[in-house]
């Protein structure tokens, strides 16, 4: 397909690559959380991979949505509540709260989100 760019492990080197991981008790790294934006009204994002126990809201310029807790899933939904018609640039952070603002960090960085 046009446009699609695919990388491959050589075979010969998959088993040494496999093998280095069980000496090493090395494994594949953990996924990071992912946001997904969506603009109406309001702007909500669905978060899914974070911390359970951490907290986090969508933040951007007028935009400060309410804490809201992770699911032992790793999964929270957000809601910025009634925003003007246009263009937003929103970040969700995310907290240990526990630790407080040392451990905020952000989940999702300077996504454009249209409401109408």
């Amino acid at each position: 397909m046009p446009g699609l760019r695919r990388s491959a492990v050589p075979a010969a080197g998959l088993p040494v690559a496999l093998a280095a991981a069980t000496v090493t008790g090395a494994g594949p790294a953990a996924a990071s959380p992912v946001a997904v934006f969506r603009g109406d009204g309001a702007i909500t994002a669905h978060v899914t991979g974070e911390h359970p126990g951490y907290r986090c809201q969508i933040a951007a310029h007028g935009v400060d949505g309410p804490w809201r807790p992770v699911g032992a899933d790793g999964v929270v939904d957000l809601d910025s509540g009634p925003l003007p018609a246009g263009r937003h640039v929103v970040s969700v952070l995310c907290e240990n709260r526990d630790r407080g603002d040392a451990s905020v960090h952000t989940v999702a960085r300077n996504t454009e989100v249209f409401t109408r």
